[in-house]
C-alpha cells in the first residue's frame, strides 16, 4: 500500500499580521479548524478592544497556505509592562508534526516585534490532558520554553452537552431533579424568549442587570457594560443570542450564548434569587429551551462554559457547577495556561507582582 508523507520545509514558514480587510479570511480559517474556539474569532477580538486590550492577529503560512492562527490580546500590566495573551488559542492542528515549528515562528515574530516591556506570551490550548499526551503537545511547549502558569484566565474545566441526541433521549439523559425542574417550570407558565436583533440591545441591558447581581452573589468580577454592548453589535445575529426566562412581567433569568460553526457556548448568565420565585425553576427551563433552539438550528454541541471540580465544595462556583452537572454533559478538563518568557524582566516582574499582591491583600 502506498503511503504519502508531506514534508514541510519549516524555513519557508512565514508569519503575517492580518488587517481589517482580511477579516473574512481570518474567520474562514478559524471556523473550519478542528481546534478552533469562539474566543479566537475576529469578532471576539473586537469585543475585547478598549482601554485595557489591544489586538494582534497573526497567521502562519507555508507556501501561501495558512496553517495556523493566533489572536493575541495585548494588555498593559502594572509597572509599565505588557502581556500577550491568546484565549483558548492559538489555533493549531496539534495532530500534525509541525506544531512546535509553528509556535517557534510565532515566538520569533513576537520577539522581533517587542521590547523588554513585553514580558510573556500566555496561551491556553483547548486540549484535554489525554489529547495533549496523544499529540505530544506538552513536549513541544516545553522544548520551546513554555512553562505551566500558576493559574488560567479562561475556565479550565467545562461540561459539553451533545445536541445530536434525539430530543427525548437528551431530556432523559439529564439528572432526575433537572427533568423535574424543567417540567415544573412549564407548569408554572415560565416563558422563554430569544433575541438576536443587533439593532435592539434592550434585552442585553436587561440581561446585564441580572448578570451584575449574580456576579456580586457569586463573588466573581463583572465585565463592564461597554463590553456587552460591543459584543451585541459585533456578534449578533450570526454568532450571538440572548435568552430570557419570564414569569408574567418579571424577568427571572437571562443568558448570552455565542456560536461558531456547529458549536454553541454559554458564556454569560444571570438570575434573580427571590424566595417568591424559588419554585419557578426559570434557569432550568431556559437552558432546556436554549438546547432545543440550538438543535433546531443545526448545532451539535453546547458548551456550558466553566465548572469547578466536584471536590471543591466551598468554591463560589460550586452551586452553579452543580446546576450544570444536572444536564449530564461530558466533562472536559483542559491543560490550562502556559507562559513563554519574552523578556529578561519576566522573573523580576513575577516576584514584584507577588509582593504587590501581598501588600494589597494585607491592606484589605
Amino acid at each position: 500500500m502506498l503511503q504519502y508523507v508531506i514534508v514541510f520545509d519549516f524555513l519557508s514558514m512565514t508569519v503575517k499580521e492580518f488587517n481589517f480587510e482580511e477579516k473574512d479570511k481570518w474567520n474562514s480559517f478559524v471556523m473550519k479548524h478542528p481546534f478552533s474556539n469562539i474566543l479566537q474569532t475576529w469578532e471576539w477580538g473586537e469585543v475585547k478592544k478598549g482601554k485595557s486590550w489591544e489586538v494582534l492577529r497573526l497567521g502562519v503560512f507555508h507556501k501561501n497556505a495558512q496553517i495556523a492562527a493566533a489572536q493575541i490580546l495585548v494588555r498593559n500590566l502594572p509597572f509599565h509592562f505588557q502581556l500577550y495573551y491568546s484565549p483558548y488559542g492559538p489555533v493549531i492542528d496539534w495532530e500534525m508534526p509541525y506544531a512546535q515549528e509553528i509556535l517557534e515562528n510565532i515566538r520569533a515574530y513576537l520577539k522581533d516585534l517587542s521590547d523588554n516591556r513585553h514580558l510573556m506570551w500566555k496561551i491556553e490550548p483547548p486540549l484535554t490532558s489525554n489529547e495533549a499526551q496523544k499529540y505530544k503537545a506538552l513536549e513541544a511547549l516545553e522544548k520551546i520554553g513554555f512553562a505551566k502558569a500558576n493559574e488560567s484566565i479562561q475556565p479550565q474545566h467545562t461540561i459539553i452537552v451533545d445536541l445530536t441526541k434525539k430530543e427525548n433521549d437528551l431530556l432523559e439523559s439529564f439528572e432526575k431533579d433537572t427533568r423535574y425542574s424543567i417540567r415544573r417550570a412549564y407548569k408554572e407558565d415560565v416563558e422563554i424568549k430569544e433575541f438576536s436583533n443587533p439593532l435592539n440591545n434592550q434585552p442585553v441591558k436587561e440581561f446585564y442587570d441580572l448578570y451584575s447581581t449574580t456576579s456580586k452573589r457569586g463573588k466573581f468580577p463583572a465585565r463592564e457594560w461597554q463590553q456587552f454592548a460591543r459584543l451585541w453589535e459585533e456578534m449578533a445575529p450570526h454568532a450571538a443570542r440572548c435568552y430570557q426566562a419570564w414569569y408574567k412581567d418579571k424577568l427571572l433569568a437571562s443568558s448570552i450564548v455565542l456560536t461558531l460553526n456547529k458549536k454553541a457556548y454559554l458564556v454569560y448568565a444571570g438570575s434573580i434569587r427571590d424566595p417568591e420565585y424559588r419554585n419557578k425553576f426559570p434557569s432550568y427551563l431556559m437552558q432546556w429551551e436554549t438546547m432545543l433552539n440550538l438543535k433546531k438550528d443545526g448545532f451539535e454541541s453546547y458548551d456550558l462554559w466553566g465548572v469547578v471540580p466536584k471536590e471543591q465544595k466551598d468554591h463560589p462556583w460550586s452551586g452553579i457547577s452543580l446546576f450544570k452537572r444536572g444536564f449530564k454533559g461530558t466533562e472536559k478538563n483542559y491543560i490550562g495556561a502556559y507562559d513563554l518568557s519574552l523578556s529578561p524582566f519576566y522573573d523580576f516582574y513575577k516576584t514584584l507582582n507577588k509582593l504587590r499582591y501581598k501588600i494589597t491583600s494585607h491592606r484589605q
